[in-house]
């Protein structure tokens, strides 16, 4: 069974019944197609959609292989015109243009099932270019330039330039729109009967005819799609629709590093797949290829809606080196069992002090040929990127075994967020030879980068050897939490640089600063390429531009890198040692980080302008059969905001600790206490949790939360009940708490172990306290030993409320409480090791 790994939403039905029975077979092996006329209709204009059903038997080597809808082609000794949507290598969606004489592609993960069907879709929206798998969006970048069109005829399966290119399966419901179809159109619609007159509707084809060699168009009956070299009965059943069909989409928690630090709870996306709605699903969860865990979704799912499900009991897998954890569902009469299972693999990060390394990609292959220039990769980051101070990208380069390229080629790191794209960081390839290890900080992204994401790697190589790319992400943390909100500036890959028809002026982006921001400056990584031009622009032309903010100039930006020769990337192939705009082959890119400090007023907007130097390039014709390319930059600018305090409202309570109380008699050991330490991190007050704990892997009990735990505070929460504890043995104890309305479960668990000497077996050093007098009326004296120093120490009343906290910066201190009452005082290291004692005011 294959497992998908991205979320597959078929949302809910505008069905007007299922009036087509019937799709077109092609074999995969003949150039049998379907033809349509060669209408200026197909070419693409601003705005542009194609849409199909798709049944694949077979999915051929690459995506590009596997033909749908094409009227691509690239004669000998001429540019490169039209489009071809396309999908293949294990279900990648493929969408590819020609842009100002040059192919741009965009692609989706391997997200397909074969003998499956699915609606898929493109969409060209004004320098925007989209797909769609079920109505949902699945990838989307802006594209450079301009769409460059032919006159060739549009083939249904196969390739009007590269025949051979052949369509292995059935296809169905062939559209073709002159208009940008939204998201919303294309999920209510995707089962509607057009009528042909629809506007924007150019081509529709619904295949219904069961026989004959040809389909009719109903949006033009002069265009009709004949049928050429196809099977002699090529009519299939057309697309359908299981009555019963539910399905896992995703797992979504634990996250990367959350299940290696404490234990954790399982949370996955339900969907139903079908046409009649599904209650009580059970859902299994594997674990290392093991039974772990059943359970059952007791709600009702509607047709094509999706549901969150956790698992209700946690699991501690932070002992394992990796974790494949693989959830399915189980319903009876389910009408399509490929679709019931996901999987994610975890593996355990690389730990130094306070920073957690995390492998991103492993040697994983860039090319033309086989593999593509984009590689995607699923994550489930972190949800509280606030703990950590920085985030820095590690990665290098190695050759395959046929040899590295040998071109200086650009590269770089996307990330994908509920479908849109951001760069955080650039590099350059070297001439033929493997090099690394080079570093960008992309701590500015972390709230991109929090939360479930795609990471797009990317290197514009053209030969069949190309790369392999490792890519590292180091968690560095930091002892307060730190915030900060990133917002795109100017995004494009291919800016065109003194085309005389063509202004190069970018637009000033006006923004509002937030009321809580307390640094603000513009991060902007920009490159110069194309060659052979007036001054050899845009990669060998020294230029200096302008920054300007709130409509004043406020600072200057030579883009070029002087320092090529000194490269530790030496001893190249190829031409690496002079300067050039703002890169060096082999190296990462650096990006501008401009204070903005003195400009930005917090409340207030703030306008920003990069203004590129003028000039003109007077060789501007010939670009692609001639000695020289087009000047142009890549242009990612971003507007960072910090802060010690929250951007964005968050709702949150985090596991801290979990404390058990005993007598400290080995020989006749009784347990008195279990204490539940809860932290509100987020931006409102919580009330209505529920908190539980276990002991050796067996539910002992779950307890109401009475209090209002208020932003920022923190709660301990005293169990009722004390039971499950094995005398004479190691008892693990794990606690979670569970809260409607909490956004991060991937820190609601905590646990620790009590070994058979009544001992935390995280104490490496247990502390010797002395406490007088106590009870007390107001002052309490401490001497502590030395493991305590610049550790803390942390008041706590009988609500589990911390009324006070102080850094131990002596080992003899005094504490104050002045209200009557029983406190816990708690005693931490620096290393996180606690100790607790109870104190009485009188």
């Amino acid at each position: 069974m294959k497992t998908v790994i991205q979320t597959l939403f078929l949302m809910c039905f505008a069905v007007s019944g299922f009036a087509q029975n019937f799709g077109v077979e092609f074999d995969g092996v003949s150039n049998g197609h379907i033809l349509l006329c060669g209408s200026e209709d197909f070419d693409i204009g601003n705005e542009f959609t194609v849409e199909a059903w798709i049944f694949a038997s077979s999915w051929k080597a690459e995506a590009w292989q596997g033909s749908i809808i094409t009227k691509d082609n690239h004669p000998a000794g001429q540019t490169p015109a039209g489009f071809a949507f396309r999908a293949g290598k294990n279900g990648t969606l493929s969408m590819v243009m020609s842009t100002d004489g040059d192919w741009f592609e965009i692609q989706t993960d391997p997200i397909m099932n074969t003998n499956q069907w699915y609606h898929v879709a493109t969409v060209v929206d004004n320098g925007t270019l989209s797909l769609y798998v079920n109505g949902v969006l699945m990838n989307s970048v802006a594209y450079p330039g301009s769409p460059v069109n032919n006159g060739e005829m549009v083939k249904i399966g196969d390739s009007v330039g590269w025949p051979g290119r052949n369509w292995d399966g059935i296809l169905d419901e062939i559209r073709i729109w002159n208009v940008a179809r939204t998201a919303t159109e294309l999920a209510d619609n995707q089962l509607t009967d057009f009528t042909g007159n629809e506007p924007g509707l150019v081509a529709y084809l619904p295949m219904n005819e069961g026989s004959s060699d040809f389909t009719e168009n109903l949006a033009d009956p002069n265009c009709d799609g004949n049928f050429v070299d196809l099977a002699s009965n090529p009519w299939q059943d057309g697309y359908s629709i299981p009555a019963i069909d539910a399905g896992v989409v995703s797992i979504d928690a634990p996250d990367v590093l959350s299940i290696y630090n404490r234990p954790v709870q399982v949370r996955v996306t339900l969907q139903n797949y079908g046409t009649d709605p599904i209650s009580n699903i059970p859902v299994e969860l594997d674990i290392n290829g093991l039974p772990t865990l059943s359970d059952t979704y007791n709600g009702t799912i509607q047709p094509g809606g999706t549901a969150s499900f956790t698992f209700s009991t946690p699991v501690n897998l932070k002992g394992n080196n990796t974790n494949l954890l693989n959830a399915k569902t189980a319903i009876a009469d389910d009408g399509n069992d490929i679709n019931n299972a996901t999987a994610y693999r975890y593996r355990k990060p690389d730990l130094d002090g306070n920073s957690q390394t995390v492998r991103l990609l492993n040697e994983e292959q860039h090319n033309f040929g086989g593999f593509g220039q984009s590689r995607f990769t699923l994550i489930n980051m972190p949800l509280h990127m606030e703990d950590f101070d920085q985030l820095l990208l590690h990665f290098d380069l190695e050759c395959p075994d046929t040899g590295c390229d040998p071109w200086d080629q650009a590269g770089g790191f996307y990330i994908i967020q509920n479908g849109v794209e951001h760069e955080i960081a650039r590099f350059v390839t070297p001439y033929g030879i493997e090099c690394g290890d080079w570093t960008v900080d992309v701590t500015d992204f972390k709230t991109k980068l929090a939360g479930n994401i795609t990471l797009r790697s990317f290197i514009q190589v053209f030969g069949p050897s190309g790369w392999l790319l490792n890519a590292d992400l180091e968690f560095i943390k930091n002892s307060t939490p730190t915030y900060q909100q990133v917002t795109p500036l100017w995004e494009t890959s291919y800016w065109v640089y003194g085309e005389p028809t063509v202004s190069h002026d970018l637009e000033a982006q006006t923004n509002t600063i937030a009321s809580n921001t307390q640094n603000t400056y513009m991060r902007m990584t920009i490159t110069g390429h194309g060659q052979g031009n007036t001054n050899n622009a845009a990669e060998f032309s020294n230029q200096t531009h302008t920054i300007m903010v709130n409509n004043e100039l406020a600072g200057t930006h030579n883009l070029w890198k002087a320092d090529c020769g000194q490269n530790s990337c030496a001893n190249q192939g190829g031409n690496w040692t002079p300067s050039r705009a703002g890169w060096c082959p082999g190296q990462e890119v650096t990006p501008l980080v401009f204070d903005l400090n003195g400009e930005a007023t917090p409340g207030a907007d703030l306008t920003l302008d990069y203004e590129l130097e003028d000039y003109v390039n007077l060789l501007n014709t010939g670009y692609n059969g001639g000695s020289h390319t087009e000047p142009f930059y890549r242009i990612f600018g971003y507007l960072v905001e910090q802060s010690d305090s929250h951007f964005d409202d968050l709702s949150n309570l985090r596991a801290e600790n979990i404390m058990v109380e005993t007598n400290g008699d080995v020989a006749n050991p009784v347990f008195e206490a279990v204490s539940f330490e809860i932290k509100n991190t987020g931006t409102t007050d919580f009330s209505g949790a529920t908190v539980s704990y276990y002991v050796n892997d067996v539910f002992v009990v779950t307890e109401n939360v009475n209090e209002t735990i208020a932003a920022g505070g923190t709660y301990v929460h005293e169990f009722a009940e004390v039971s499950g504890f094995e005398a004479g043995e190691d008892n693990d104890v794990l606690a979670i708490i569970t809260a409607a309305g909490d956004e991060n479960i991937n820190d609601d668990g905590t646990d620790f172990t009590i070994n058979d000497d009544l001992t935390d077996v995280e104490e490496i050093n247990p502390t010797t306290i002395n406490i007088f007098p106590n009870p007390s009326d107001r002052w309490f004296n401490l001497e502590l030993s030395d493991n305590l120093l610049n550790g803390k120490i942390d008041v706590i009343d009988v609500t589990g409320r911390v009324i006070n906290q102080l850094t131990i910066n002596n080992l003899t201190m005094k504490v104050e409480i002045e209200e009557n009452g029983l406190y816990l005082l708690r005693l931490t290291t620096q290393e996180g090791q606690m100790f607790f004692e109870k104190v009485i005011v009188e």
